[in-house]
């Protein structure tokens, strides 16, 4: 799954994950470009406030053949540092791929170069090793993942501590542990390593011999120096076609990283982002199997993730919607209606027909209705009433419901309860007249308003 970044970056792919830190490539919205965001996972406070200051003095590094940082702020108890994308192919992946001699002679002198570069502005690395030498075909060789970088001149002390580092390419004077390690000469000794790696067996033997000497003192101090010696050693350095094969091998290697990251963000529903993910992922390598086959079933699977996404939605209304019902029901249920302080159902008169003289309001021609009891019946069975309110009869009238004749009160103080369906409403006078008649039909929960004074006029 691939974590949503801070406002402002968008279509996240990952580049590489550890136990330390997380690196994303993404496209920061505002300024329209590529960055590659570091997320630590660091949570101690001081440390985090040591990685800053480590960040600040990075972004200090200005050269070529480095990765320029651009930002560093905390999100979410996370440092996330902000840098230059580099598209490239790691110059361990390069080698495997069986260079020519000229080729990794090439790649030999331009690693040298890069950390000559970088010793003389004043810094060390102290983690050098093939997979963080990146062969870009448009900037050529570039040290990353200065997560261990010290600045040597003014004596900064690292984040990192002492012992850090590959143990491949780790000097030997950094298993002791001990104090004045020289960490430029660190350097050049895991260049050594990596020189002796690219270049055909026994080739320069005696030049890779002495920058990988045991002994500190007889390494060259810096990497001008051993840029320097490796000048006298070859002379000669020529020019091959080393974009070529850097193009190819770094598109391959990112048309797979963005169709991964394009399916999981389908996973995640966020279509939008897949997408042009899944375009740049073609356009980077029109073969990559996986970028085709997701663009071909990008309609089907949105269309499929949206129909779920509606199916989940729809469920948890309906859950919302019947546990509003039931607690409504329930306090329905728990509670009499009463208004002003009238009387509830408890104690009300009922009648052979299922009816009873319920709390309610009606003065003059103004109808006021409050809570109704949901079990009202006479026959005990519980079923949901609605409530009837008559107004505008006369004082010495009665009213017949189902033929049969509600009990006459000085003022009406009540509404009446009825069971759920048809019934038969008549009003006769003081002299026993019918006035008015009307077939009504009553619904659950339903208050029903009936005016004795406009049917008589209609």
């Amino acid at each position: 799954m691939i974590p949503r970044l801070p406002k402002g970056y968008s279509h996240p792919m990952r580049v590489g994950e550890g136990a330390f830190a997380s690196v994303y490539r993404v496209r920061q919205t505002a300024l329209e470009r590529l960055v590659a965001i570091k997320v630590l996972h660091e949570k101690d406070p001081a440390k985090k406030r040591d990685i800053v200051k480590e960040a600040t003095t990075q972004a200090r590094i200005q050269a070529d053949c480095i990765p320029q940082v651009f930002h560093v702020f905390e999100w979410r108890s996370q440092v996330c540092i902000v840098m230059e994308w580099i598209k490239g192919v790691p110059l361990s992946s390069l080698v495997a791929h069986f260079p020519s001699a000229e080729e990794r002679l090439w790649l030999a002198d331009h690693v040298i170069r890069s950390l000559a570069a970088l010793h003389t502005l004043g810094f060390a690395h102290r983690d050098l090793k093939p997979e963080n030498i990146l062969v870009s075909p448009d900037k050529g060789i570039m040290l990353v993942d200065f997560g261990f970088t010290k600045n040597v001149i003014d004596g900064q002390q690292s984040v990192s501590g002492v012992v850090k580092g590959t143990p491949a390419y780790m000097a030997p004077e950094l298993w002791s542990g001990g104090r004045g390690i020289d960490t430029m000469r660190c350097d050049v000794f895991a260049a050594g390593r990596i020189v002796h790696d690219i270049l055909p067996r026994d080739t320069y033997a005696e030049f890779t011999a002495q920058c990988t000497s045991d002994d500190p003192a007889k390494r060259p101090a810096s990497g001008a120096e051993m840029l320097a010696l490796w000048q006298c050693a070859a002379p000669h350095i020529g020019q091959p076609d080393w974009r070529r094969l850097a193009q190819a091998l770094s598109s391959e290697q990112l048309a797979v990283k963005l169709a991964s990251a394009a399916r999981l963000l389908l996973h995640d529903g966020r279509e939008d982002e897949a997408y042009w993910l899944l375009v740049e992922s073609i356009e980077e390598n029109p073969k990559n199997v996986e970028a085709v086959s997701l663009m071909n079933s990008f309609p089907k699977y949105v269309q499929r993730k949206r129909v779920q996404r509606r199916i989940w939605y729809g469920s948890v209304v309906a859950i919302c919607a019947c546990l509003l019902l039931f607690a409504f029901v329930v306090g329905r249920h728990s509670r009499d209606w009463s208004m002003g302080g009238g009387p509830g159902l408890a104690g009300m008169p009922m009648h052979k027909d299922g009816t009873a003289m319920l709390a309610g309001a009606l003065r003059a021609r103004s109808v006021v209705t409050g809570r109704v009891p949901l079990r009202c019946d006479s026959s005990g069975c519980g079923r949901l009433c609605g409530t009837l309110l008559v107004a505008g009869g006369s004082p010495h009238g009665k009213l017949l419901i189902n033929g049969v004749a509600m009990e006459r009160v000085t003022e009406y103080q009540s509404g009446i309860s009825l069971a759920p369906g048809p019934h038969s409403l008549a009003w006769l006078d003081e002299n026993g007249r019918m006035q008015w008649r009307e077939k009504i039909q009553m619904l659950p929960f339903e208050t029903k308003i009936v005016s004795v004074a406009a049917a008589q006029r209609n």
